[in-house]
C-alpha cells in the first residue's frame, strides 16, 4: 500500500458536548493507526486531537502528506527529518499560531532540515501569526511556496531556492508591509493590487524576478517601492496612479531600457535610479513635473544616452540633493569635479574630460 486517507467526521473529531474526551480519543485513535514506515503518501483530515503521533518521524519513505481541516491542533508535527518529503499541504487548522523550531526537528540537527521538499502550501491557516526558520540549512529543494488565506500572517522568511509564490494576495487587505529578500531563483510574485493598506513594498536581490503583476492603481496607501536587483523590464501597470507614493528605487534592473509616467507622482520626495546598464531614455518632461522632489540620483547608467531639455530642473523647486555619477556620455561637472553646493541644493557629479553638458539650475534657485 503506497496511499493511505485518514478521515474523520464532525461528530467524531469535533464533538461540542465532551470537546476534552472528544480530543483525547481522536489522539489515541490516531495512536493506534500508525501506517507501515514505508507508506508513500499520507492523507489526515479533520483530526480532532491537540497533539499529534510520534509514528510520523518514522516515515522515512513519505513523499507526500495533507493536514487538513486538524480544527484543535495547536503545533505542527515535527516534519524536517523526513528524507523523502517532497509535497507538504497544510490548512485549515485554525489554532496553530506559529510555524517554530519544533516543525524542522525534535532536538538540535546540525543536518538539513526538509532537504527534499518542493511543494509547501499553507491555506486558510486563519490564526497563523508567525512562521519562525532555524539556522542551518532549510529548505534547499523547495521550489514552489503557496500561502493562501492566512490573513495574521506577519512575516515570512523563505529560501533560495524558491522560484514561484503562487495565487493573489487576495485575503491580505490589512498588510502594511511586504519584503522579500534573497529569492535568486524568483521569476514572479503573486499580485498585490488587492492589499489597499500596503504602505511599502520591497523586494531585493530577486535576480531572476521579470514581473510584479497586477494593477497598482488601487495602491493608494503605498509610501515607498524599492526593487533592488531584478529583470524587471517596465515600472509596474498603475504605479503613476498612486498619490502618495514618497520614495521609489529602481536600483540593479537589468532589462529595463524605459522609464516613463512619472508626472502624476505628485507625492514624491525621492527618486533613485541606480545601474541599470540597459537603460537608453528617461521621461523628463515627466520627471520635471516632480514638484515634490527632494532627493534625485542617476547613477551608473551607462547606456543612458538620451539628453534632457537645459531646463528639465525647472520645476524641481523643492530639490535639495542631486547625485549624478557614472554616467559618462552626457554628464559632466564645471570645474574640477568632486561635491558642489549651489543654493542649498548638492550636486554630485562625475568628473569627466568630455565636458559635454551641464544641467541648467532652475532661475527659482537663485541662479538667474
Amino acid at each position: 500500500m503506497n496511499k493511505l486517507v485518514f478521515e474523520w467526521s464532525d461528530d467524531e473529531g469535533n464533538r461540542s458536548d465532551d470537546e476534552g474526551n472528544s480530543s483525547v480519543n481522536s489522539e489515541d485513535v490516531l495512536e493506534g493507526l500508525q501506517p507501515h514506515p514505508d507508506i508513500r503518501s499520507l492523507t489526515i483530515e479533520g483530526y480532532g486531537g491537540e497533539n499529534f503521533s510520534s509514528w510520523i518521524l518514522q516515515l522515512n519513505n513519505l513523499t507526500v502528506l495533507r493536514l487538513k481541516g486538524c480544527s484543535k491542533l495547536r503545533q505542527l508535527p515535527t516534519l524536517g527529518c523526513l528524507p523523502r518529503l517532497k509535497i507538504l499541504e497544510m490548512s485549515e487548522m485554525p489554532n496553530v499560531k506559529c510555524i517554530g523550531n519544533e516543525f524542522y526537528s525534535s532536538r538540535d540537527s546540525a543536518g538539513v532540515l526538509f532537504p527534499a521538499l518542493q511543494i509547501l502550501t499553507l491555506y486558510r491557516m486563519d490564526g497563523l501569526e508567525e512562521w519562525m526558520v532555524p539556522g542551518g540549512e532549510v529548505f534547499p529543494c523547495l521550489e514552489e511556496l503557496s500561502i493562501e488565506y492566512c490573513r495574521k500572517l506577519k512575516s515570512i522568511k523563505i529560501c533560495d531556492e524558491l522560484r514561484y509564490l503562487s495565487g493573489e494576495f487576495h485575503g491580505f487587505t490589512s498588510l502594511r508591509v511586504l519584503s522579500i529578500w534573497s529569492c535568486p531563483k524568483l521569476a514572479s510574485i503573486p499580485s498585490v493590487q488587492h492589499c489597499t493598506a500596503l504602505v511599502e513594498l520591497s523586494i531585493y536581490w530577486c535576480g531572476e524576478l521579470i514581473s510584479i503583476p497586477g494593477d497598482f492603481r488601487d495602491l493608494n496607501s503605498l509610501k515607498k517601492l524599492k526593487v533592488d536587483g531584478c529583470k524587471l523590464g517596465a515600472l509596474p501597470s498603475g504605479l503613476q496612479c498612486c498619490a502618495s507614493l514618497e520614495e521609489l528605487s529602481i536600483i540593479d534592473w537589468s532589462e529595463l531600457i524605459h522609464i516613463s509616467d512619472f508626472q502624476e507622482l505628485s507625492s514624491l520626495r525621492s527618486l533613485y535610479i541606480r545601474g541599470c546598464d540597459k537603460l537608453i531614455r528617461i521621461d523628463w518632461h515627466g520627471l520635471r513635473q516632480l514638484r515634490s522632489l527632494v532627493y534625485l540620483e542617476i547613477t551608473a547608467c551607462p547606456s543612458l544616452s538620451d539628453i534632457p531639455e537645459d531646463d528639465w530642473l525647472g520645476g524641481l523647486t523643492q530639490l535639495q540633493e542631486l547625485t549624478i555619477v557614472g554616467n559618462k556620455k552626457w554628464w559632466s561637472l564645471r570645474g574640477d569635479g568632486g561635491l558642489m553646493t549651489i543654493v542649498g541644493v548638492l550636486y554630485k557629479l562625475n568628473p569627466t574630460p568630455q565636458l559635454e553638458w551641464v544641467p541648467q539650475i532652475p532661475k527659482d534657485m537663485g541662479m538667474g
